[in-house]
C-alpha cells in the first residue's frame, strides 16, 4: 500500500510536470500561428456560420478532417480564444496522452514501464509541440492511447489475457474510439485496421478468450462501421478533399523511393527527424541517442514475446503507425508519426525494464571477470553493474530534460524559419496590444489587410483576422492600414502608436506618407520587434493641413443640366457612409501629361461616424464623367471595419493615363462606395444637406498631348 501511494505521488507530480512544460509559455513561445493552424481556425469559423462537413477543403491539395474544428467551437466558447484559447484543446489532449500512457504501461507492463515512458514522453520535444499545436494533429496521440486502453479493458488484457465473459460497454466504447479516432485525421483510420488484426492475433495465436468475445468484436466493429458510414460516403463522393487523398497523392513514385522513404522513417527516431519548424527543431531525431539505443532492446524483446498478447497489440500497433511515414515521399514527417509516435515511449520503457532484468539475472561472470567478484569494495554481484545502469539512465534523462527545455524555450522560437512559419510578426503585435499598459490607440502598419472569405482557402487570410483570432482581450481598439497606400491618424491626430509588421516595411513608406512619418518618435516594447514601432502626435499639423487643403485644391459638384458651368464645392465635402472628404494635394495636372504617365493623388478623408464594411473610394479618368472612365482606381487601403468617429485617412492611390488617350482634354472625379464600385454613396450639399450626385470633380479638365 506505501509503495503505490508513493508511485501515485510521483505519477501526479509527472502529469503536472508535464502539464507545465505543455502550457508554460504557450502564447509566446512561439508567438504565432502556423499555415496549420490558420487552416484549422478558418474551418473553426466556417463551422461557427453553420456548415458541418466530414471533411473540409485546405487548399494545399486534398483536405481536413472537421471534427477536431468541431470540437474547438464550444470550448472556445466557453473558454474565449486567442493564442491561448485556440490550443487549451491541444495541451488537455496532451495531458490525457500523459495519463494514458502510464496507465496502458502500467496496465500491460507494469508500473515500471509505465512511469518510464510517461517521464520520457513528457519531455519529448514532438509530443510537446504537438499538444501546443492548434490543429487536429495534437488529438491523434490521446484518441490512439485512448483506444489501446479501452480495447485493454474489452479483452480483459494486463501482463496476460483472461477468458472472462465479454461486456457489452467497453466493446461499444471501443468502437467509439476506433470511430473518433478516424475522424479526427486521416491517419487515424488505422486503429480501426490495427483492431481488426489484433482480433485475427487472438484467434490464430490461440489466446485463452471467451468464445463470446467473436460475438461481441462483431457487434464493435458493425457499430464502428455505421458510425464511420458518413466518412465513407464523404470518400466515395468527394475524394479529393479527403485526408485520403493526401496519403494517395503523397505516394513513392517507385520502389526504390519506397524503400529510401523506409529508411528515412526509421532513422527519424535517433539521427535525423523532420525539418518542418512547426513540427521539430528542424532534423532533430525523435527520441535522443540514449532513447534510441532502447527503443530496439524494446522492439526485439516485443517481437521474442509476440506470442503474450500485450507485446502483440503494441507491435501491431506501433508498425501500422509507421506506414503513414513510410509511405510518404516528403518525409520524414511527425504528424505522419504522431500515430505511432507515443508507443516509442512505451517501447523505450520496455527497453530499460527489460535491460534491467537481464543485468540483474546475469549472476555468472565470465571467466576473466570472476576477479571481480572476489573486490570486498564492490557490492554484491551483479549489484554493481546495476547502479552503473541506473546512473546512466538517471544521467540521460537528466540530460534529455536539459536539452528539451533548450530547444524549446530558447533554441526553437529564435530561429528565424520558425518565427516566419508561425507569423511571430503579427503574433508579436497581438501580445503587445494584450499587454500594454495604456490606453494609447494603435495603428497596425501591414501590407496584407485585404479581408478575403475565409472558406476561400488559396487565398491568404488577412493580417487583421489573425489579430483577431491572436488577441484575448474582446474589444482593443486597433486600427490597420496598408502604409505603402494609407495612414491613419486617429482621433484628429491626437496621440498614437504606429506599429509595423515588419521593419522593413517602413523604408516603403511613399514619400508623401512618409512626410507624417518624420514627425514619429521610435519607441521599444517588451514584444515589439525593433524598428517596428513610432509614437506620433500630429494633432497640431493635423489642423495646419486641414486649413492648407482648401487653397491648394477645388472640387465640383457634378454639373446640372441647367448649369453652363459645375459650381464649386466648398471643404470639408460630405459623403454617405460617414466619410467626409477634407481635400487633396495638389497632383500637377496644371500642365499637359503625356499617355503612360501616373498621376499621385493624396486625398483626406475624416470619419464622422460608423463606416460601412466594404468602404472604398474610387478616383476615375474621364473625358466626360457620364461616360466609362479610361482608367480608374477602386481601394480603401484601411480596414474599414475598425474606423472610429474623427479618425483622417491620408490616402495614396495612383491613375496611370492608357497609352491609348486621344489628345484632348480629361477629368478626374472621385467618390466613395460600399462593396461595388458601382454601389456609389452619395455626395451632400455642405449647405443645405441635399444629394448633389455621387461623385466629385477633381479640379478643372487637363490636357493630354502625345509625347
Amino acid at each position: 500500500m506505501k509503495s503505490r501511494g508513493v508511485e501515485l505521488l510521483v505519477v501526479t507530480l509527472l502529469l503536472l510536470a508535464g502539464f507545465g512544460v505543455r502550457l508554460h509559455e504557450v502564447t509566446t513561445n512561439p508567438a504565432g500561428f502556423s499555415s496549420n493552424e490558420i487552416t484549422s481556425l478558418r474551418i473553426v469559423e466556417i463551422v461557427k456560420d453553420g456548415t458541418i462537413r466530414v471533411f473540409y477543403d485546405s487548399g494545399r491539395g486534398g483536405g481536413v478532417e472537421g471534427l477536431y474544428q468541431l470540437l474547438q467551437v464550444p470550448i472556445t466558447w466557453f473558454i474565449g480564444d486567442g493564442l491561448l484559447g485556440y490550443r487549451m484543446l491541444g495541451i488537455w489532449g496532451g495531458l490525457v496522452s500523459l495519463a494514458l500512457i502510464y496507465a496502458v504501461g502500467r496496465r500491460l507492463f507494469g508500473s515500471a514501464v509505465g512511469v518510464v515512458a510517461l517521464v520520457t514522453m513528457s519531455f519529448g520535444l514532438w509530443p510537446v509541440i504537438a499538444a501546443r499545436t492548434a490543429a487536429p494533429v495534437s488529438l491523434i496521440s490521446p484518441s490512439v492511447m485512448a483506444t489501446i486502453w479501452i480495447a485493454s479493458q474489452a479483452y480483459y488484457l494486463r501482463q496476460d489475457i483472461r477468458p472472462y465473459y465479454p461486456r457489452t460497454v467497453p466493446y461499444t466504447l471501443l468502437a467509439l474510439a476506433i470511430v473518433v479516432t478516424t475522424y479526427i485525421y486521416y491517419t487515424g483510420i488505422l486503429i480501426g485496421v490495427g483492431i481488426i488484426l489484433y482480433i485475427l492475433y487472438l484467434r490464430y495465436s490461440r489466446q485463452p478468450v471467451s468464445r463470446n468475445i467473436w460475438w461481441h468484436n462483431s457487434y464493435a466493429l458493425t457499430l464502428a462501421i455505421i458510425l464511420g458510414l458518413p466518412y465513407l460516403i464523404s470518400v466515395l463522393r468527394s475524394s479529393t478533399v479527403s485526408g485520403l487523398y493526401v496519403f494517395w497523392m503523397e505516394r513513392p513514385g517507385n520502389i526504390l523511393e519506397l524503400f529510401e522513404s523506409a529508411g528515412k522513417t526509421l532513422l527519424a527516431f535517433f539521427w535525423r527527424g523532420d525539418s518542418n519548424p512547426t513540427h521539430n527543431l528542424p532534423s532533430l531525431p525523435t527520441v535522443s541517442t540514449f532513447e534510441g539505443i532502447l527503443i530496439p532492446v524494446g522492439i526485439v524483446i516485443s517481437l521474442i514475446r509476440w506470442r503474450q498478447p500485450n507485446y502483440g497489440l503494441i507491435l501491431i500497433v506501433f508498425f501500422l503507425g509507421l506506414l503513414p511515414d513510410i509511405w510518404l515521399r516528403s518525409g520524414p514527417d511527425f504528424t505522419a508519426l504522431a500515430f505511432a509516435n507515443p508507443l516509442i515511449y512505451l517501447l523505450i520503457g520496455i527497453g530499460v525494464v527489460e535491460t534491467w532484468r537481464i543485468l540483474n539475472e546475469n549472476r555468472d561472470l565470465p571467466q576473466r571477470l570472476r576477479w571481480l567478484q572476489q573486490q570486498s569494495w564492490l557490492a554484491p554481484w551483479p549489484r554493481p553493474l546495476l547502479i552503473l545502469f541506473a546512473t546512466l539512465v538517471v544521467l540521460a534523462l537528466s540530460y534529455n530534460i536539459w536539452r528539451f527545455q533548450h530547444h524549446l524555450y530558447t533554441e526553437w522560437p529564435e530561429r528565424p524559419d520558425t518565427q516566419q512559419a508561425y507569423h511571430t510578426n503579427v503574433g508579436h503585435i497581438a501580445l503587445h496590444l494584450d499587454h500594454r499598459a495604456t490606453d494609447t490607440p494603435v495603428l497596425v502598419c501591414s501590407p496584407q489587410i485585404q479581408e478575403v472569405d475565409v472558406a476561400a482557402m488559396d487565398q491568404p487570410v488577412s493580417d487583421q483576422r489573425l489579430l483577431e483570432w491572436m488577441l484575448h482581450g474582446e474589444d482593443i481598439g486597433f486600427r490597420i492600414a496598408n502604409c505603402r497606400f494609407a495612414l491613419v491618424l486617429l482621433n484628429g491626430g491626437e496621440l498614437m502608436h504606429i506599429i509595423f509588421t515588419d521593419s522593413s516595411d517602413v523604408a516603403t513608406v511613399p514619400a508623401p506618407l512618409q512626410a507624417w512619418l518624420t514627425l514619429a518618435e521610435p519607441f521599444s516594447g517588451e514584444h515589439l520587434e525593433s524598428g517596428t514601432a513610432y509614437a506620433l502626435d500630429a494633432e497640431q499639423a493635423l489642423a495646419d493641413k486641414g486649413g492648407q487643403l482648401p487653397l491648394m485644391s477645388t472640387v465640383f459638384y457634378p454639373r446640372e443640366t441647367t448649369q453652363a458651368e459645375p459650381v464649386s464645392a466648398p471643404y470639408p465635402v460630405r459623403f454617405g457612409g460617414n466619410m467626409t472628404l477634407l481635400g487633396y494635394e495638389p497632383f500637377g495636372t496644371d500642365r499637359s501629361l503625356n499617355p503612360g504617365a501616373s498621376i499621385p493623388l493624396v486625398t483626406y478623408w475624416r470619419v464622422d461616424g460608423p463606416a460601412p464594411s466594404n468602404l472604398g473610394v474610387f478616383v476615375r479618368l474621364h473625358d466626360t464623367p457620364q461616360a466609362s472612365p479610361y482608367a480608374e482606381t477602386n481601394q480603401l487601403y484601411v480596414d474599414s471595419d475598425r474606423l472610429h468617429k474623427r479618425d483622417v485617412i491620408v490616402q495614396l492611390g495612383y491613375v496611370t493615363l492608357p497609352e491609348t488617350l486621344r489628345q484632348q482634354p480629361y477629368q478626374l472625379t472621385l467618390g466613395v462606395y460600399d462593396g461595388n464600385p458601382e454601389n456609389q454613396l452619395p455626395v451632400y450639399d455642405t449647405q443645405t444637406g441635399e444629394v448633389r450626385g455621387y461623385y466629385l470633380l477633381m479640379g478643372a479638365p487637363f490636357m493630354v498631348v502625345s509625347p
